[in-house]
């Protein structure tokens, strides 16, 4: 409810009842197409027991299965006892079932399950991770993302709901945030404007594909300004990985200042917090960085290679968590035409965990990325929310 509601709140929106026989749009999403078909697969049309049961038996009293029967049964033993995987079914009907054929057939069963592939967990982040958010110039390329919402009470009983808009230097790390009491596009793109005509004057601007960052008011300000934007994959966050990773910092200071701080605190807090303490990632702090100064010691005289050496510590850092990270991470194996389930973003317990199956129509190595037709549309993915359907076909 709450996501929806941050949704709505750029729309000048009003809620109302509406019994269920006038409502048309409530109507309308009970018949969805979707989710007959999904519900489709669930339909059992043998009895397994049954089969099993006019089967002969050898002399320890196993069925014996002929190879005309042996995958209908298997496979409506397979719905009949919940979808187990591989090793639960191969371990519950061996006992029972001499087939030679048995062990093939349980794996093949248990691979091509759609339902098994829509509702069962399964790690898809496997794949190996490419691509580097390092730069260079100080003050060329930025990422920005929104952060939130939060509580804040700055005097007693003036309870007040806020968001933080946060822009942040891919080399130097600086941040700048503006605290906002709506994300509409107005008033996120004037926080924005604020923050590049107090600091920043950027090249190129990466973000989410949030409804603020697409809005008209957002991409005119850009041009006007002749700044690039970069629109990561929906549902990729560690596209955007700096802008996240700020967001820790930002919670935490959030937690210590619900109560009795002023708006304008609170900003000045997390400001210091992010920008004059020491970041690993370029071995100084961002403001040295950015300002070739320190800002809690203006007679510290700093190196003038301060740059060279923090693209160096950043480019090293990276390459080792890109290492870490890729250990034991496979190779892109996604080709054009094979299948793939994606993985669904759910509202409810009982939503189905992946979508699917989809046809691959491109695919782009260098970043990751797939299209695949969903239900008609063609729709990019990144590979970490996906595992491939290894049939290759549907049957």
């Amino acid at each position: 409810v709450q996501r929806w509601f941050s949704i709505l709140q750029e729309f000048n929106h009003e809620i109302q009842f509406i019994e269920g026989k006038s409502n048309q749009a409530a109507d309308c999403l009970s018949r969805d197409t979707i989710e007959k078909k999904t519900q489709s697969l669930f339909i059992k049309q043998f009895d397994p027991l049954y089969e099993l049961s006019i089967c002969d038996q050898d002399r320890n009293g196993k069925y014996k299965v002929s190879d005309a029967s042996i995958n209908k049964i298997i496979k409506n033993l397979h719905y009949f006892l919940g979808h187990p995987g591989f090793s639960c079914l191969t371990n519950t009907v061996k006992p029972i079932i001499e087939s030679k054929n048995l062990m093939t057939t349980v794996k093949k069963i248990c691979q091509d399950c759609l339902v098994c592939k829509q509702v069962k967990h399964r790690t898809t982040d496997s794949n190996i991770y490419c691509g580097d958010l390092t730069r260079n110039g100080v003050g060329e390329t930025f990422s920005t993302d929104i952060v939130g919402s939060f509580l804040i009470e700055p005097k007693p009983d003036d309870v007040r709901k806020v968001s933080i808009l946060t822009v942040t230097g891919l080399c130097s790390r600086l941040t700048k945030i503006a605290l906002t009491y709506d994300i509409t596009a107005s008033t996120i793109t004037n926080a924005f404007s604020n923050i590049l005509s107090s600091t920043f004057n950027p090249r190129s601007l990466l973000s989410d594909n949030g409804r603020q960052f697409t809005s008209k008011e957002f991409r005119s300000l850009l041009n006007n300004r002749n700044i690039q934007h970069l629109l990561s994959r929906p549902y990729n966050p560690q596209a955007n990985s700096k802008s996240e990773r700020i967001n820790k910092s930002i919670n935490e200071i959030m937690r210590i200042s619900r109560f009795g701080i002023p708006s304008k605190d609170i900003v000045e807090w997390i400001e210091n917090r992010l920008n004059l303490c020491y970041n690993r990632s370029i071995n100084c702090t961002p403001f040295e960085l950015f300002f070739s100064s320190n800002a809690l010691n203006k007679n510290i005289i700093l190196s003038n290679d301060l740059l060279n050496k923090s693209i160096t510590t950043s480019q090293k850092n990276a390459e080792y968590d890109r290492n870490r990270i890729n250990k034991n991470k496979n190779n892109f194996d996604i080709k054009i035409g094979d299948y793939i389930f994606v993985k669904a973003h759910r509202n409810q317990k009982q939503d189905l965990l992946f979508d699917g199956p989809f046809l691959v129509t491109t695919v782009d190595n260098k970043n990751n990325g797939i299209k695949n037709d969903s239900y008609g549309k063609s729709k990019w993915t990144n590979i970490r929310n996906t595992f491939i359907f290894k049939k290759g076909r549907i049957s």
